[in-house]
């Protein structure tokens, strides 16, 4: 067997590495000259390796000016200024002008709070102004410049004390030179925040495969096909090392050589195909926010969501960044289903483009980075000093999720971040959250973030390894909210799945509900018609109605990073007060699922669970949106409860004879 092996493998194994070393040692130098403009006068030059398509510097510089543009400078409210002109005020004597010292202190309190700026710069619509530990984003117009303060105070306290000029007595006390700025310009976080996005530009703008015609023989060449030849040289140059030393220059290739014949007899012997990591990948929130800001007519994902690979599906969304419209769907259903009457007009064959009117795809990098960028504007506190995992499900947010938490200055350990094309969602991600737990607790960790495989979904793991589901999310930030008067009408949005203990801790906290149908596009429906800013469901999908019209995991982890350092407070800790209850699930396979449900018997079963369980608990019957069951689901206290409940009507279901 020993003596089969040395012949079958190590001796072309062998022979193969000597082969293979003198065709890439015996490679020549470019050896190519060309200028843009002037005809190519060597023979068609076709890519003999995939190599990236190098930007221009300009490209670059545009690409970096894009996203300055993006960038909100952060003032500090000084606290000094504003100390030092009230001591002067309470100094001052206003016997004679009943009143008026009281309005002069409350008009001053009120423009200060605002803040006064020095000046505003072309073009700045936004600032962040930072109070303390937290930064606050505020319209330029809310502010003040220094000649407005002074018009504001005059009008405000010429309105309360009309008997009194007090333009005179404000002049005549020097009141007007008490007004000072207190809003100053934070040029070091700023910076880095500019660094930060400016970082984020890639310096590529896609891939030139291998077999590529890079340029025929007499063509012209143009500016397009100079960038190519550049990016191929670099690409070339490189790849040889020519200024290294000849030793160094045949090591590399020994090692290179060695290296894809010990992959090629593995992939061989396991019998697996060549997998190759799909760099094209966007995340879901990606497309979204792309399609909302940068004018495009329609965005499309193709996503499995927290499914594997086979399950891969199409997401449609509007301009306006929101799911495309129900009657959209159906159309483009049917259009791809061979019904080809529609708008009027029926199709013999499903039209297709042809010769010049296909299209070309870009890799939008620009897009992605500006969306990387954005949710870093929305950091409102360093994450220096914290140690954070993310699970990224082998799935669209492994480009992006670590440059956020990195640029933050999170201490990042990341797992899931190498996805092949199948293996996403497999053994990692929110739906197996068991996996980040372990990582969590084995590297000591303050909090765990899973994101799904589009990554719009997100939840949790805190420093003890216990699991924050979306209800758990929507406690947190509903509380915090609500404590900081950013909860409009006092309502948080949920899905009748969400667990009957998060009802119980909103009414012990005074904050109100809503409960729509499972999925977090009739979630977004609900928050957008009656003006909500927080919604979700108990699988992570969180709505922040204020920054996205969608699910988005990372924007999620971020304002969950929000809550737990201005409370200062580890993530255990921001639980306290919720108490899930046990949940009992049993799916029944039926014949007809509204002629079950709506069966009296089955009725009755469930009315009398419901007396039963009280206020205590609550019952939960359901059709099933994709398989021919009911739902039965039962939250009690205990979960022997749940079991006798669900037990209870799931018999009479079968008794009935609805069942399969």
């Amino acid at each position: 067997m020993k003596s089969s092996f040395r012949w079958k493998v190590v001796i072309p194994l062998v022979v193969s590495f000597a082969v293979l070393m003198v065709l890439v040692s015996r490679t020549a130098k470019w050896g190519y000259d060309y200028s843009k403009g002037q005809a190519w006068r060597y023979e068609t030059l076709v890519a003999q390796f995939d190599f990236p398509l190098l930007k221009t510097t300009e490209q670059i510089a545009k690409e970096r000016a894009d996203l300055s543009s993006t960038v909100i400078p952060y003032y500090k409210m000084s606290t000094e200024v504003v100390g030092e002109s009230f001591r002067k005020i309470e100094g001052m004597s206003f016997a004679d002008v009943p009143g008026l010292k009281s309005s002069l202190v409350r008009h001053l309190s009120d423009i200060y709070n605002k803040g006064i700026i020095p000046e505003i710069q072309d073009n700045v619509e936004l600032i962040y102004v930072q109070k303390g530990k937290r930064a606050e984003k505020v319209p330029v117009s809310e502010v003040y410049l220094l000649p407005q303060a002074r018009i504001a105070l005059l009008h405000e306290v010429s309105t309360d004390c009309p008997e009194v000029n007090v333009d005179s007595v404000i002049r005549s006390k020097s009141i007007y030179d008490l007004l000072a700025v207190n809003l100053v310009y934070d040029e070091q976080i700023t910076a880095l925040v500019h660094s930060q996005t400016q970082s984020m530009v890639s310096t590529t703008s896609g891939f030139v495969n291998a077999g590529t015609i890079i340029v025929n023989n007499g063509e012209l060449i143009t500016a397009e096909v100079a960038q190519m030849l550049d990016s191929y040289k670099a690409e070339y140059e490189q790849s040889y090392g020519y200024d290294k030393p000849l030793a160094a220059i045949w090591l590399g290739n020994a090692l290179l050589v060695l290296g894809i014949l010990i992959c090629l007899y593995f992939a061989i012997y396991f019998s697996n195909a060549m997998i190759f990591k799909d760099y094209n990948r966007y995340l879901y929130v990606v497309v979204v926010y792309v399609a909302r800001t940068e004018g495009f007519d329609c965005g499309i994902m193709i996503s499995a969501s927290h499914n594997p690979f086979y399950d891969n599906g199409i997401k449609l969304i509007g301009r306006s960044g929101e799911k495309m419209d129900e009657d959209t769907v159906a159309l483009i259903e049917d259009y791809l289903d061979g019904k080809l009457s529609v708008f009027g007009q029926t199709w013999e064959t499903l039209p297709l483009a042809q010769r010049d009117h296909i299209g070309r795809t870009v890799d939008w990098s620009a897009g992605r980075n500006r969306y990387v960028g954005y949710l870093i504007s929305l950091g409102m506190f360093s994450f220096k000093g914290k140690k954070v995992g993310l699970d990224c499900a082998n799935g669209s947010a492994w480009m992006i999720a670590r440059s956020v938490f990195d640029a933050l200055g999170a201490t990042t350990y990341v797992m899931g971040d190498e996805p092949d094309g199948f293996n996403i969602n497999n053994g990692v991600g929110s739906t197996h959250i068991e996996t980040l737990q372990r990582f969590v607790v084995e590297k000591g960790l303050d909090v765990g973030f899973a994101y799904d495989g589009d990554a719009d979904r997100c939840l949790a793991v805190d420093e003890k390894g216990q699991i924050i589901t979306g209800d758990h999310i929507l406690y947190i930030c509903g509380r915090h909210m609500k404590e900081l008067g950013e909860l409009p009408h006092n309502t948080v949005v949920t899905t009748v799945m969400s667990n009957f203990g998060l009802y119980r801790a909103f009414d012990r906290l005074g904050i109100r509900y809503a409960k729509t149908a499972v999925g977090d596009k009739y979630v977004y429906e609900y928050m957008s018609k009656n003006g909500c800013a927080l919604g979700g469901e108990q699988s992570g999908h969180i709505i922040f109605s204020k920054y996205a019209s969608t699910g988005d995991g990372i924007l999620t982890s971020l304002k969950l990073m929000e809550v737990m350092l201005e409370r200062k407070q580890p993530m255990s800790k921001l639980t306290e007060g919720l108490t899930i209850y046990p949940q009992v699930l049993e799916n029944v396979r039926v014949h007809d699922k509204a002629a079950a449900r709506q069966d009296p018997a089955v009725q009755k079963a469930v009315d009398d669970v419901a007396r039963r369980l009280g206020d205590t608990g609550r019952i939960l019957v359901r059709e099933s949106g994709t398989e021919p069951v009911l739902r039965v689901m039962v939250e009690a206290p205990e979960d022997a409860i749940c079991r006798e409940c669900v037990a209870q009507v799931a018999e009479i279901i079968r008794a009935q004879g609805h069942a399969v």
